[in-house]
């Protein structure tokens, strides 16, 4: 493998268009912060210098972070890949037509590059296809698509048909896929552990810090919001790798028809809205009454974004129904096509009998998509709207593929076993996955409570200290540069900024669990509100305790 065919770029242009500009603008970043820390923190504007360095480590890894990324989009795509070359080529078109039909496809992504890298050696060059498959095979970043290009050109060196070829490959591409997406599921249980290190070692650092200024002196506000900015920049880095490693498999599709659920889940979202500004507005008129005085800050900020709730709930809803009829999308293909097979290749008749059977939430999308084809007028529109209405990923990509393979003059019984049988892989896969993410869900909650403890902690001494140091009936002059106090308004400051931080970590975390999953971004908006309220408790909780058992040991 090429690294320079993989970067696209001469080693000039790498220089001028990579090195050079992360130089720049990370010296520049550096000499902004060395100058916005406050002039007596010396001992935090060495972090200033280390800004440089980083820049320097994203130039010399550049090529291998493409690389890797090009490497895992391929891989993370290989179930449709293989799926589509497979029902493809049973229907009645040439081998250079189904390259050409491969390579653009969109929901391939680089994956479609390649092939139409192996399209234009072939059409334009007038290599063989063999040849041109050797050629690519050495050349890209992927391992498992390599060894594909491999074993297709053997065969077609062997005069193997493509299509028995390609019928044999779909075992053996998949249990490549399979054990890439199981690979991305140890490495995210995996990263539990250094989710949870990492953390950690931040919460320490941060009670540090709020210790630190009584003891030692310093801006007690200004420290704590560098270290808030240094804690959001690590989860949002955290987030960024559980990315890059997750398997690209989302639960909703991304088509532009707007359907039913679209509608509902865009209302639940807009009431949610509605709602949080209803409750902020009853918070902020009786503000100055007895009731709300009583009532810790924290727990008027959690009650006014509870109302999120609603939208979550209802989006959590419709996904579970989608998960539902994924579960009943292959056995209903499957029988499509086992009836459309022994019938000539016709669809809608043995649709029409499928309209009486049970397919769970499957059967209205079934039934509807029956009555758009009875009418005649467009049938890829038909299956469109259908895909559209079923709300998943997976129906979308491969019904597709069905549609487009049989009005090709695909047999529908061969076309409908290959991808029901890949789409039940993916799904078993799929399972698994959230399996991983709901044990990760109990390791965010477990880790947002303890970091809201520890820091709870860390505040409430620094209060206690600073009350007892300016109730200290002594000259002030005396026990200068012995004893550093600050503001009870700077400490209600840094209380807030604090919560903030919760808030934030807690949006954070709701995200990443998000982009585990494959959900929807409205099924953030449950975590968010739930662990916003375990912080607020746990940090109410914990200030109460530590102050009373301070309290009696004075």
């Amino acid at each position: 493998m090429n690294i320079r065919h993989e970067i696209n770029m001469s080693p000039r242009k790498y220089f001028t268009k990579i090195v050079f500009p992360s130089l720049i603008l990370s010296t520049l970043v550096a000499v902004v912060i060395y100058f916005l820390l406050d002039r007596n923190s010396s001992s935090f504007k060495f972090v200033a210098f280390f800004i440089p360095i980083i820049g320097i480590i994203y130039s010399v890894a550049y090529p291998t972070l493409k690389t890797d990324r090009r490497k895992n989009e391929i891989d993370s795509k290989a179930h449709f890949f293989i799926t589509a070359f497979g029902v493809l080529s049973k229907s009645d078109v040439n081998r250079k037509s189904i390259l050409k039909m491969i390579s653009e496809k969109k929901e391939l992504g680089y994956l479609a590059t390649e092939i139409y890298k192996l399209y234009v050696l072939v059409d334009r060059w007038n290599q063989s296809i063999s040849k041109s498959a050797r050629f690519l095979s050495k050349r890209t970043s992927s391992r498992t698509f390599s060894d594909f290009l491999d074993r297709f050109a053997h065969s077609q060196d062997s005069g193997e048909d493509m299509d028995k070829f390609l019928y044999k490959e779909q075992e053996t591409v998949m249990n490549g896929y399979s054990t890439y997406y199981k690979g991305a599921l140890y490495e995210i249980d995996l990263f539990k552990e250094i989710y949870s290190a990492i953390l950690l070692s931040l919460v320490f650092l941060m009670a540090f810090v709020i210790i630190i200024p009584m003891l030692m002196g310093g801006n007690l506000v200004r420290m704590i919001i560098y270290i808030s900015i240094f804690f959001m920049v690590v989860e949002i880095a955290l987030i960024y790798f559980v990315k890059s490693v997750t398997p690209y498999d989302p639960i909703w599709h991304s088509r532009d028809i707007v359907t039913r659920t679209d509608r509902k889940l865009l209302f639940s979202f807009i009431i949610s809205i509605a709602g949080c500004v209803f409750v902020a507005l009853i918070i902020h008129i009786t503000q100055n009454t007895e009731f709300t005085r009583k009532i810790p800050f924290q727990f008027l900020i959690s009650f006014a974004i509870s109302p999120l709730l609603y939208s979550g709930f209802i989006s959590r809803r419709e996904e579970n129904v989608v998960k539902r009829k994924d579960d009943n999308f292959s056995s209903f293909l499957r029988t499509l096509g086992s009836s459309a097979s022994a019938r000539g290749g016709l669809i809608l008749e043995p649709l029409y009998y499928l309209t009486t059977h049970d397919f769970g939430p499957l059967t209205g999308d079934i039934k509807n998509l029956y009555r758009r084809l009875s009418l005649r007028i467009n049938g890829v529109k038909s299956w469109n709207f259908f895909s559209a209405e079923t709300g998943s990923y997976l129906i979308d990509i491969f019904s597709k593929l069905f549609v487009e393979s049989i009005s090709l003059g695909g047999e529908a019984g061969d076309v409908s076993d290959i991808i029901s049988s890949n789409f039940n892989r993916i799904l078993t896969l799929r399972k698994q996955k959230f399996q991983v993410t709901s044990s990760f869900i109990g390791i965010v909650y477990g880790i947002t409570a303890g970091v809201v403890f520890s820091m709870a902690i860390s505040f409430t001494i620094a209060q206690v200290i600073n009350s007892l140091y300016l109730g200290l009936n002594v000259n002030a002059g005396a026990l200068s540069g012995i004893l550093y106090t600050t503001s009870p308004s700077n400490l209600q400051i840094v209380s807030f900024i604090i919560f903030l931080i919760f808030i934030i970590h807690s949006l954070l975390s709701a995200v990443l669990i998000r982009v585990i999953d494959g959900g929807h971004y409205l099924n953030t908006l449950i975590h968010f509100v739930f662990l916003v309220w375990t912080s607020a408790i746990v940090m109410f909780i914990s200030e109460k305790v530590v102050t009373s058992l301070i309290s009696t040991k004075i």
